[in-house]
């Protein structure tokens, strides 16, 4: 039997990674574990896409590069951390998977919580013994009283927008149209009645963007065409009063 004899590198392992500074805070951040239990998401469930994530990212050149630099310090450790996370980590398909089985709507929000995740990252300091996340919403703006506000007009709306989208959908029966651009549809008419401040143009412009996400490729030149009929209608009705901001562009014609 050959004895394999230990290499330099066996004797004398290059631990900078292990020892990143963030790496370390994130490790022992109570704030973290306490979040991931609530959420039922715990990498340690998952040992083998760890090994495969982490196997591709000690391949990549950013981590050689990373472990052959001399310069050392927190700033140092960052800036290399949250390359991998935006260029390695974020992109790992077979994570984008683990992700889809525990939760079809996890995907959908990945950039959402990525940005986050950084943004978080980037408010450590170096001495910091945890970690504050970032909270869902912003404490000075209107954010989730407009969702709660449109989730609610949608519903209250939903009936008689639905027979409007169907009276006024050429050549469509209102249950041959797609679910999601039926939801597209009444979300945009919610708006555009009760958001007084909202622009005609800026409800259009975003709502097509929804179906052009969300929905199927001809969506969106259908919802075009619809909401166009449709905030006509409702402004000559004058069940479509802006005010403010509101009153800008007010037009919805190309």
């Amino acid at each position: 039997m050959n004895k394999k004899l230990p290499t330099k590198e066996d004797l004398h392992p290059n631990t900078k990674f292990v020892t990143n500074i963030l790496v370390r805070i994130l490790a022992n951040s109570k704030t973290l574990d306490k979040a991931s239990k609530e959420i039922h998401i715990r990498w340690k469930d998952n040992d083998d896409l760890l090994r495969q994530m982490f196997k591709t990212l000690i391949e990549s050149s950013d981590y050689k590069e990373y472990m052959a630099s001399k310069e050392r310090g927190f700033e140092h450790d960052r800036e290399y951390l949250l390359r991998f996370i935006r260029r390695h980590i974020v992109n790992f398909e077979l994570m984008h998977d683990w992700l889809e089985e525990i939760g079809i709507f996890w995907n959908d929000d990945l950039d959402l919580a990525s940005s986050m995740a950084l943004k978080t990252l980037k408010t450590v300091k170096d001495n910091d013994d945890d970690i504050t996340l970032m909270p869902l919403w912003k404490a000075d703006d209107d954010e989730e009283e407009y969702t709660r506000n449109i989730f609610r007009k949608t519903i209250t709306l939903g009936e008689a927008s639905e027979k409007m989208i169907a009276d006024n959908a050429p050549n469509w029966d209102a249950d041959r149209i797609a679910l999601m651009d039926m939801v597209i549809l009444k979300m945009a008419l919610a708006e555009a009645q009760t958001c007084e401040s909202i622009p005609l143009k800026v409800t259009m412009n975003e709502y097509i963007e929804l179906a052009n996400y969300y929905s199927t490729p001809k969506s969106n030149v259908f919802i075009n065409g619809l909401l166009e009929t449709l905030f006509g209608k409702l402004q000559a009705e004058g069940k479509i009063n802006k005010i403010g901001r509101g009153l800008i562009e007010t037009s919805t014609g190309n």
